[in-house]
């Protein structure tokens, strides 16, 4: 959090205690699940706890082939992990497995949400047969490190209260593909812990959802259905739709395991009416502006390469095996950006997306297989929900306390829910 200290840390267990292990298997996904109970919820009535973060330790055995091994690059480890969920009765799905795979997570989207900004890489894994210890880092965000104020979006833990992560382990030869005979070998062990933020202030975060939408292929008209629509959380309202700063092609980069139709390098031109965006036949420009975004060169040599070098080329959104050479829109890259936050964004300045919505590509060869697309979304919730978090912040019904839009620049006049402050947190004030 740029405006705030260290954070607390309150550590998660699950039913196996704080450091559970599983077993990889060939056939079946193993799961680890922690709890998200006796969560801290303030200090004496003056203080309230924000999650920042759920952040979970992964500690695999990597096996290489006794012969016909490769180099494995650490980009490629991170769908060592099959999904995440965070789930709580009161909000719901925060993050569903369908969203959340660890390919998805680990290259993009806590890359995105840290700030553009990415932990220490674990170290390139070598062809030589033999067992290789692997650590991964997978920070689920709650606040957004490339707004302004990243804590707009944080959860008071009091929200959480009562609902779970769960883990899932790919299987065991999930890597099979990048170096032949590679296996995960027992045990997997996990630790799961939540950054929280202090904070005087009770307010109610603006909610900001990972979302994947999934579009026929053969055909140039991708269709995003229903954006803006709930997906799994609750009291939000689907008639004013979301905020939407960020939303993007997913690739098939070798071995990252996004899941995409196609690399962006077949990509030669497109077009989106309802960004006012027309027909434009350099698309590397989308990938020149978000570099500039970034402002940063986020991959670097991470823990140290062994074997061959890892390439630095031009950093994410490029894969560690990738070149780009005279152009931006290289086969490894993990996306295409048609819409990325600028480095400290605002959320009431985000455009407004309801319902469908089209994107025209152009392709050298347009791809059969079904395109997917990666978006970060910021409903808002209804005005009886919201009052209802109003209240379990408060801890009981207040009538002199009202909620009101909470926003970096104030708009003279401005109600919560119309035009651009539709989506900001909501701060709880007394009447005087």
């Amino acid at each position: 959090m740029k405006v705030h200290t260290t954070p607390k840390i309150h550590e998660l267990v699950s039913t196996a205690g704080k450091n559970p292990s599983v077993t990889p298997s060939t056939s079946s996904l193993q799961t680890a699940t922690f709890n998200l109970n006796t969560l801290p919820t303030g200090k004496a009535g003056k203080f309230w706890y924000y999650a920042a973060s759920a952040v979970t330790k992964v500690v695999t055995t990597f096996d290489q082939a006794a012969m016909g091994g490769s180099v494995v690059n650490p980009d490629k480890l991170w769908k060592v992990m099959a999904s995440f969920q965070v789930s709580c009765p009161i909000l719901g799905e925060l993050y569903p497995h369908r969203n959340t795979t660890g390919a998805v997570l680990g290259n993009i989207i806590q890359v995105l949400a840290n700030g553009y900004n990415q932990f220490p890489l674990n170290a390139q894994i070598a062809a030589a047969d033999g067992d290789t210890t692997v650590t991964l880092f997978y920070r689920i965000p709650f606040a957004m490190e490339f707004l302004k104020k990243p804590h707009e979006t944080a959860i008071w833990t009091g929200m959480l209260e009562g609902g779970q992560l769960e883990c899932k382990l790919a299987l065991s030869n999930v890597c099979d593909g990048d170096s032949t005979g590679a296996v995960l070998k027992a045990p997997t062990n996990f630790r799961c812990w939540l950054e929280l933020i202090p904070s005087p202030e009770a307010v109610i975060h603006t909610p900001a959802h990972f979302r994947i939408y999934e579009t026929p292929g053969s055909t140039t008209r991708h269709q995003l259905l229903d954006m803006g629509a709930p997906d799994g959380l609750k009291g939000i309202d689907i008639g004013k739709g979301a905020g939407l700063p960020f939303l993007a092609y997913l690739t098939d980069a070798t071995g990252i395991g996004l899941g995409g139709a196609d690399g962006v390098d077949n990509i030669t031109g497109l077009d989106i009416n309802w960004r006012d965006q027309d027909r434009i036949d350099a698309p590397e420009a989308f990938m020149a502006a978000l570099y500039m975004m970034k402002r940063r060169n986020v991959y670097g040599n991470g823990g140290g390469a062994v074997g061959t070098t890892i390439p630095h080329d031009n950093g994410w959104p490029l894969a560690l095996s990738g070149t780009n050479g005279p152009t931006l829109m290289g086969a490894q890259n993990y996306l295409f950006p048609v819409i990325a936050p600028g480095f400290e964004s605002e959320t009431s300045k985000f455009q407004s997306v309801k319902g469908a919505r089209d994107i025209n590509f152009a392709y050298t060869s347009t791809p059969s297989a079904s395109a997917k697309w990666l978006s970060v979304e910021m409903p808002v919730f209804e005005a009886g929900f919201s009052e209802g978090l109003k209240d379990l912040l408060l801890g009981g019904s207040h009538p002199d306390a009202v909620l009101e839009p909470k926003t970096l620049n104030k708009q003279v006049g401005g109600v919560h829910g119309v035009g651009k402050l539709a989506y900001v947190r909501q701060k709880v004030t007394l009447r005087k």
